[in-house]
């Protein structure tokens, strides 16, 4: 179980290079549409909840100390 913050601190970090990534390619080339479609929705999903869990442990963390 402790290692669970480290797991969804590297995956935040990954989602959002990947969402960064999609927004630049979708600034320099809109009509590939990256950001309108269903997957990058997902992703914007998955990153919020994993954000809002990863914010619970840290906050935990804090109380703890």
């Amino acid at each position: 179980m402790k290692h669970v913050p480290r797991i969804l601190a590297h995956a935040v970090i990954v989602l959002v290079l990947v969402l960064a990534t999609l927004l630049i390619f979708d600034y320099f080339n809109p009509s590939m549409d990256f950001i309108n479609n269903a997957m990058t929705k997902v992703m914007i999903g998955v990153l919020c909840i994993i954000s809002i869990i990863n914010a619970g442990f840290v906050l935990i963390a804090i109380r703890r100390k």
